[in-house]
């Protein structure tokens, strides 16, 4: 129970930190920003990691011989760290410059996910009680929380955009678009400033391709890319839940224990 309220408190601090982001990124120069972004990006290697471990278990004593050559090769080690942690920086900043571009009523959402996301790992844990073999049954949890919370989290952020009012780009040209939208960003690192800009932008042309997509454009290639640029909206919302919800199971994370199960069965 004790470690339980301890998991619950890191990811408290984690979604408050992410919710307060976008009033502190004005504030802080490069190096106050990337000491902010370290406990993001290490919660997000620790939830990648777990889930890698988890899938290479499977793997490894499904397919493999305990004593074969091959289960020495894949046993985790350090490329897989080394891979996990840039796919974790790289993950963390698209959550962080993503973040930027969310209304207010958005980030409560992200606040009210805190409550979500532990209501719903306890109901998979109940749920798969017995089906599962007691050592991957934490870990498997965990992956399939992360999953379901951001598909429930991507729709409500869809829901309260559809109610939520936006600028009306309906008749302008998408030249037009991209100036409003790189005016929008305040951020005090110019390195986040620039991927912000891009982000914000992003947002602004999608906006931009919901409004005027079945009226006002002609053009095939207007066209084109109205579409293209809706569909990418969605996609990109829901990697911002899935990398959100990715960060706040980090704080449950516990990939060392599987890795002993790993090293004791092989």
């Amino acid at each position: 129970m004790h470690a339980r309220s301890v998991n619950f408190g890191v990811m408290l601090i984690l979604g408050g930190g992410l919710y307060s982001w976008p009033w502190v990124s004005a504030h802080l120069d490069c190096m106050g920003s990337a000491l902010y972004i370290i406990p993001f990006w290490v919660a997000g290697i620790l939830a990648g990691i777990e889930a890698a471990y988890l899938r290479r278990y499977a793997f490894m004593s499904q397919y493999l011989a305990n004593a074969g050559r091959l289960v020495r090769l894949l046993r985790p080690g350090v490329l897989l760290l080394a891979w996990h942690s840039i796919k974790g920086l790289f993950l963390a900043l698209l959550l962080m410059v993503g973040l930027l571009t969310l209304d207010s009523l958005q980030r409560q959402l992200l606040l009210a996910d805190l409550l979500l996301l532990p209501v719903l790992l306890f109901g998979i844990s109940r749920l798969l009680h017995g089906e599962i073999r007691d050592r991957l049954h934490p870990p498997l949890v965990r992956h399939w929380t992360q999953w379901g919370n951001a598909l429930l989290l991507w729709i409500a952020l869809m829901w309260v955009t559809s109610f939520t009012a936006q600028m009306n780009y309906t008749g302008l040209p998408w030249q037009e678009v991209v100036r409003f939208g790189a005016a929008e960003v305040i951020v005090g690192c110019d390195a986040l400033a620039f991927l912000a800009r891009i982000e914000a932008i992003s947002a602004a042309l999608a906006l931009w391709a919901a409004q005027n997509l079945f009226s006002g454009l002609e053009r095939p290639d207007q066209l084109l890319m109205a579409w293209t640029l809706f569909i990418a909206s969605f996609g990109v919302s829901f990697l911002v839940a899935w990398i959100y919800s990715r960060v706040l199971i980090g704080a449950w994370a516990q990939p060392w224990r599987l890795r002993s199960s790993m090293g004791a069965n092989h």
